[in-house]
């Protein structure tokens, strides 16, 4: 897979989670949907940061 293209599904996985951790939050819905929300948000968002530091390393 290209490495853009990856970048962009992962920026658009990051923002879906976030906005799906801000509004589970918001409504105050169940912990079973908002945890999993934060988890992938956090992920992805690491996963971009590591991306990010290879490619200026090279």
């Amino acid at each position: 897979m290209n490495n853009t293209l990856l970048r962009g599904l992962l920026w658009v996985l990051f923002v879906l989670g976030v906005a799906g951790n801000a509004v589970s939050s918001l409504a105050g819905l169940s912990l079973a949907i908002n945890l999993p929300c934060g988890i992938v948000a956090l992920l992805v968002g690491a996963a971009l940061i590591t991306m990010y530091v290879r490619r200026r390393r090279s």
